[in-house]
């Protein structure tokens, strides 16, 4: 699945003045193209990228997704609400896998996901690379503050004037 928007964006644009004209950075509006995928790895996930140059690309995966499927693929028992694991029968084996989440070979599942949204990259720019900057919360195995039972989670749960940051 797949839409577009329009969005303002970094691009460029020709600035004239002394001698001749240069190329600046400037905020424009452009378009957009959102694609949805249900990875067998990550579950569903998207790709933003931008149709004006230089091409920019978001991708975002659920690590608490993938997790869910390592712990699935070992047959780790565990109760999940949306997005929070509520309970886990073995937490030690289940961070050590979530700490495995930042080791993953980044850039070629990034790649991947370039070469299926971008056609430049087959045609026009074929031989170039993305360069990827990573902004990322590895799933962690813990409470969620939503649980009714506090017993081992004090100061958790909804009534908490607590704030995490």
């Amino acid at each position: 699945m797949s839409f577009a928007t329009i969005e303002p964006c970094r691009s460029f644009r020709l600035a004239y003045g002394h001698g001749r004209p240069t190329i600046r950075p400037a905020w424009r509006k452009c378009l957009f193209l959102y694609f949805y995928f249900l990875d067998r790895e990550f579950g569903v996930c998207h790709v933003r990228v931008q149709t004006w140059f230089p091409f920019t690309m978001q991708v975002y995966v659920n690590g608490h997704e993938w997790l869910a499927r390592q712990m699935d693929k070992r047959a780790l028992r565990y109760r999940r609400l949306e997005n929070a694991f509520l309970w886990l029968a073995d937490p030690g084996r289940v961070q050590r896998l979530a700490d495995r989440f930042a080791t993953l070979p980044w850039p070629a599942i990034l790649d991947g996901f370039a070469q299926r949204v971008n056609p430049l990259l087959r045609d026009e720019l074929q031989g170039y690379r993305y360069y990827w900057a990573v902004t990322a919360h590895p799933p962690i195995a813990r409470r969620d503050a939503r649980s009714t039972s506090h017993e081992r989670c004090p100061g958790c749960g909804p009534r908490s004037s607590r704030s995490r940051s």
